[in-house]
Protein backbone atom coordinates (compact mmCIF):
# COMPACT_ATOMS: atom_id res chain seq x y z
CA UNK A 1 0.00 0.00 0.00
CA UNK A 2 2.83 2.42 0.82
CA UNK A 3 4.49 1.82 -2.56
CA UNK A 4 1.26 2.78 -4.29
CA UNK A 5 1.06 6.01 -2.30
CA UNK A 6 4.65 6.92 -3.16
CA UNK A 7 4.08 6.28 -6.86
CA UNK A 8 0.86 8.30 -6.78
CA UNK A 9 2.65 11.25 -5.15
CA UNK A 10 5.50 11.11 -7.66
CA UNK A 11 3.00 11.35 -10.49
CA UNK A 12 1.23 14.31 -8.89
CA UNK A 13 4.31 16.31 -7.85
CA UNK A 14 5.50 18.88 -10.36
CA UNK A 15 8.88 18.13 -11.90
CA UNK A 16 11.55 20.60 -10.85
CA UNK A 17 14.08 21.69 -13.42
CA UNK A 18 17.08 23.97 -13.03
CA UNK A 19 17.50 27.28 -14.79
CA UNK A 20 18.73 25.94 -18.12
CA UNK A 21 20.09 29.30 -19.21
CA UNK A 22 23.08 28.90 -16.86
CA UNK A 23 24.07 25.49 -18.25
CA UNK A 24 26.10 25.24 -21.43
CA UNK A 25 24.29 23.14 -23.97
CA UNK A 26 27.64 21.69 -25.05
CA UNK A 27 27.76 19.82 -21.73
CA UNK A 28 24.82 17.74 -22.92
CA UNK A 29 25.86 17.29 -26.55
CA UNK A 30 24.59 13.70 -26.59
CA UNK A 31 21.08 14.27 -25.25
CA UNK A 32 18.17 16.68 -25.45
CA UNK A 33 18.59 18.89 -22.39
CA UNK A 34 14.85 19.62 -22.34
CA UNK A 35 13.96 15.96 -21.74
CA UNK A 36 16.34 15.15 -18.88
CA UNK A 37 14.61 13.76 -15.79
CA UNK A 38 16.40 15.97 -13.26
CA UNK A 39 15.10 14.01 -10.28
CA UNK A 40 16.33 10.63 -11.51
CA UNK A 41 19.52 11.75 -13.26
CA UNK A 42 20.62 14.51 -10.89
CA UNK A 43 23.83 12.78 -9.76
CA UNK A 44 24.85 11.98 -13.34
CA UNK A 45 24.27 15.59 -14.38
CA UNK A 46 26.35 16.92 -11.49
CA UNK A 47 29.13 14.44 -12.29
CA UNK A 48 29.17 15.52 -15.94
CA UNK A 49 29.27 19.22 -15.07
CA UNK A 50 32.24 18.68 -12.76
CA UNK A 51 34.06 16.45 -15.26
CA UNK A 52 33.70 18.98 -18.07
CA UNK A 53 34.46 21.99 -15.86
CA UNK A 54 37.84 20.55 -14.85
CA UNK A 55 39.07 20.30 -18.45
Amino acid sequence: MTYFDIQKEKNVSPKKAPNLSILRKSLFWDTDIETIDWQKKGKAVIRRVFERAMR
